[in-house]
């Protein structure tokens, strides 16, 4: 368990470092989410890797709450089982825990197949934002590259990092992986 420990206190680094990234970015366009939206977090189709979930595993393990986590997440619709609020307004209860995807939609470069760079952003930002939203096409150099950051994540550990699963799944497999290792302690 030392060792995930020490992975988990690598990976919460590497979201630092991330965070500061994209945050630079944000902070020059003036694109950021809105306050209290929940949007993405009510899609199915967001996905994490277990190996993302892990910080959040240990903390709630750590904190006594794993095993009330894994219950919920049983029961659990496919919203993600860490936003509390309703389809319009609501927040992140495990915000410093969240994975990568959760980081990087909005604010994140991505690439074509015809290698241009497009701004990942969400339909309600465009709406939201439709000034700076126009000038962005200007700063797309500075743009921090979602591909990029989740090549660096799958340097940390390829293979756990490669499974990609819902959000409620990949913190589940990640509990499941943190309580029964602590069987064995």
């Amino acid at each position: 368990m030392v060792e995930l420990q020490q992975f988990s206190e690598n990976l919460l680094q590497f979201y630092i470092e991330m965070e500061q990234a994209f945050g630079a970015f944000q902070s020059s366009t003036g694109i950021t989410c809105p306050p209290n939206c929940g949007q993405c977090c009510t899609h199915p189709e967001i996905e994490a890797s277990p190996l993302e979930m892990l910080p959040l595993a240990l903390h709630l393990y750590a904190e006594g709450k794993a095993l009330a986590y894994l219950e919920r997440l049983d029961e659990a619709s496919s919203t993600c089982l860490l936003y509390q609020g309703d389809e319009k307004r609501g927040k992140c209860v495990a915000y410093a825990y969240r994975p990568s995807v959760c980081r990087m939609f909005g604010v994140g470069g991505i690439q074509d197949k015809k290698g241009e760079v497009s701004f990942s952003v969400c339909k309600h930002l465009k709406e939201d934002k439709p000034i700076q939203m126009k000038s962005l096409n200007n700063e797309l150099t500075d743009i921090p590259m979602m591909l990029d950051w989740t090549h660096k994540l799958m340097a940390l550990d390829h293979k756990l990092v490669s499974e990609k699963l819902p959000i409620n799944q990949a913190l589940k497999r990640s509990l499941e992986k943190i309580l029964l290792l602590s069987q064995y302690e």
